[in-house]
């Protein structure tokens, strides 16, 4: 049994420059592949507003990640903003 203050991951336990390590590090594919996802819809010719789209996922997690890096406020808006946006 999984004990209920152990659910969410410890702050500052791999790094002590990143807060969250693994939830940073697990935003790298959405920022990879939306970036890919946005050349690959430039390059074949689509329509400007796919590109667009995935520049939005890329940008949701680098906001991602940088809240989860600091816990700032301010980041955290950078987090939650573009995922309204988008």
């Amino acid at each position: 049994m999984i004990s209920l203050d152990r659910r969410c991951e410890l702050n500052y336990t791999h790094s002590r420059y990143i807060a969250e390590f693994v939830n940073t590090i697990s935003n790298l594919p959405s920022i990879l592949l939306g970036l890919y996802g946005a050349y690959i819809s430039l390059s074949s010719g689509l329509p400007k507003r796919y590109a667009l789209s995935y520049l939005g996922l890329t940008l949701i997690g680098v906001g991602s990640t940088g809240f989860h890096a600091s816990l700032r406020w301010d980041w955290q808006l950078m987090d939650e903003l573009p995922m309204v946006c988008s």
